[in-house]
């Protein structure tokens, strides 16, 4: 009788110790996930979801503005030179792309790019172009991630908004070295007739981008990064 007691409770033991370890491991599961959408809530929902449909739209509207005095301005959205280049790639145009591999791997190609301030310049302008369509990209991304699986990543919300908040700034810079470095070349006054801008919706974006952007980032980086509001 004895032995049957003892063995009915060493089994509710191994019982209780079974379910209170299953239920400690579940939590410990949930803490990451609860603190990446739970920690110190600092930016709005709002604010990101209205960066997003501003991004949306961006895309359609003019991202690069081109100004000569004698034709007048040229706009050109991110959407026009998509499709361009996916026209270009489909005709099987591909001398010029050739040209350019060939141009990049060339030894004195990087030693020209210091020489020449002009070649500084329009590499400054194609890097923040590359970024500004990974914003695009990163925006389809932190779309789906936030409306249709209800997640949210900090990095991804950072990259997302760092690659729109570089444009319209490193684009100018760029474009101003690169005509500056024209001016020998061409002379003053022709570069002076021609004027190359970002569009005016980049500028938009870049300053409703960089408020939240502020706030995700650690300026000690001692700390983890503070996550988005839910």
């Amino acid at each position: 009788m004895r032995r049957s007691c003892h063995r009915r409770l060493c089994r509710l033991r191994l019982v209780l110790d079974l379910f209170i370890s299953t239920k400690m491991n579940a939590e410990n599961s949930s803490r990451p996930a609860s603190a990446t959408a739970g920690q110190v809530e600092r930016v709005p929902r709002g604010l990101l979801r209205l960066i997003f449909a501003v991004s949306v739209i961006a895309f359609f509207l003019p991202n690069i503005s081109i100004t000569i005095d004698v034709i007048g301005n040229q706009s050109i959205s991110m959407l026009g030179l998509v499709m361009s280049v996916i026209s270009q790639a489909a005709s099987g145009n591909s001398s010029s792309g050739q040209y350019y591999f060939h141009s990049l791997s060339a030894p004195n190609f990087w030693e020209d790019i210091v020489k020449n301030r002009d070649g500084a310049g329009g590499v400054l302008c194609a890097v923040s172009l590359l970024l500004l369509m990974g914003h695009y990209l990163l925006t389809v991304a932190w779309g789906f991630f936030t409306f249709a699986l209800k997640q949210r990543h900090r990095l991804l919300t950072f990259l997302w908004l760092f690659s729109a908040a570089q444009y319209p700034i490193i684009f100018f810079i760029g474009a101003r070295i690169m005509l500056n470095g024209m001016k020998p070349g061409f002379g003053d006054a022709l570069v002076s007739d021609l004027a190359l801008r970002p569009g005016l919706i980049t500028w938009l974006l870049m300053l409703l981008a960089w408020v939240p952007l502020v706030r995700l980032m650690n300026p000690f980086g001692c700390q983890n990064w503070k996550s988005v509001k839910r």
